[in-house]
C-alpha cells in the first residue's frame, strides 16, 4: 500500500478526494504545510507521494518544494486554485512532477498519481530508458536489424519478417513491447515497466492492457501461442523474453 501525504496551504481539505484515494488502497495522511515542511526538513516524513493542495504559491510552498527536491526522491503533484504560467514554470523548475486544477475529478487525480508512481518506480528500478518510443526514434538513415528465433525486425522501418521473408504487421504498441523485450531479454519485466515502454501516457490504460498486448504479440511470433516459448509468463510479476537475440548489420 502506497502512502500519500496531502499537504494543505490556504485551502480546506478535500475530504471526498482523501476518502476516494483511501478506498483505492492508498494510505492517506493530511497535514498543513508548516507541519509537512518541518518533517521534510527533519527527514522524518514517511511517504511515497506528496499531493500539495494550495490556493496559490507562497514562500512556504517554495521552501517545501526545495526541501523535497533536496531531501526526498518522491513525486509531487500540485492541485491549485490559482496558478498562472509563471507559477507553473517555477513549479516545474522546483522539481514538481505535475499540476492540476483543484476542481478536477477524483478519477483524474488518481490516474495522474498512478502514472507518476509508475515513472518513479521505473527510475528506481533502472536509470536507463527501457526502449525508444514513437517520440524518440532512431536517427533518420540509420539501419538496425535485430534477429531472434526465426524472425527479423528492422528497428527503423519497424518491419517484422518471418524466416520465409513474409512481413507481419505490428501496431505501435506491439513494436514497443517487442523492443522492450529485445533490449531486456532474459530479464523479468513487470507490467508497470512494460506500460512505460509501450504507451506515451500509461495513465490512460490499465495494467491488464499489457496482458492483452502480449497475447496479440504471441499470436504473431509464437509457433503455438497457447504454449509460448519466446514470451514466458512470470505469474504475479510480469513477463520474460527467452529468445536468443543478435544484431544484423543492414536490412
Amino acid at each position: 500500500m502506497y502512502k500519500v501525504t496531502v499537504c494543505l496551504s490556504g485551502v480546506d481539505e478535500n475530504k471526498a478526494l482523501s476518502s476516494y484515494l483511501s478506498g483505492r488502497e492508498f494510505e492517506v495522511h493530511t497535514d498543513d504545510i508548516e507541519t509537512c515542511l518541518s518533517t521534510v526538513r527533519a527527514r522524518t516524513l514517511q511517504t511515497d507521494f506528496i499531493l500539495l493542495q494550495i490556493k496559490n504559491f507562497s514562500r512556504d510552498c517554495l521552501e517545501l518544494l526545495e526541501c523535497v527536491k533536496q531531501n526526498l526522491n518522491i513525486p509531487v503533484l500540485i492541485l491549485a486554485e490559482e496558478l498562472d504560467d509563471v507559477d507553473r514554470i517555477l513549479a516545474l523548475e522546483m522539481g514538481v512532477n505535475g499540476y492540476l486544477d483543484i476542481d478536477v475529478s477524483n478519477r483524474l487525480v488518481l490516474a495522474r498519481i498512478h502514472a507518476m508512481l509508475r515513472r518513479s518506480r521505473l527510475q528506481q528500478l533502472d536509470g536507463e530508458p527501457i526502449c525508444q518510443t514513437q517520440g524518440d526514434p532512431l536517427p533518420a538513415g540509420d539501419s538496425l536489424v535485430m534477429a531472434f528465433d526465426d524472425w527479423t525486425i528492422d528497428m527503423v522501418s519497424r518491419e517484422l519478417k518471418s524466416a520465409t521473408g513474409e512481413e507481419v504487421r505490428v501496431t505501435n504498441a506491439e513494436f514497443n513491447l517487442l523492443n522492450a523485450f529485445l533490449e531486456r531479454r532474459n530479464r523479468i519485466l513487470t507490467r508497470d515497466v512494460l506500460l512505460q515502454a509501450c504507451y506515451d501516457d500509461p495513465s490512460a490504460v490499465y495494467d491488464r492492457n499489457i496482458d492483452y498486448l502480449v497475447l496479440q504479440l504471441r499470436k504473431k511470433i509464437e509457433v503455438d501461442p497457447k504454449n509460448p516459448r519466446l514470451i514466458k509468463t512470470e505469474h504475479g510479476v510480469g513477463y520474460v523474453f527467452t529468445a536468443n537475440v543478435r544484431q544484423i548489420k543492414g536490412p
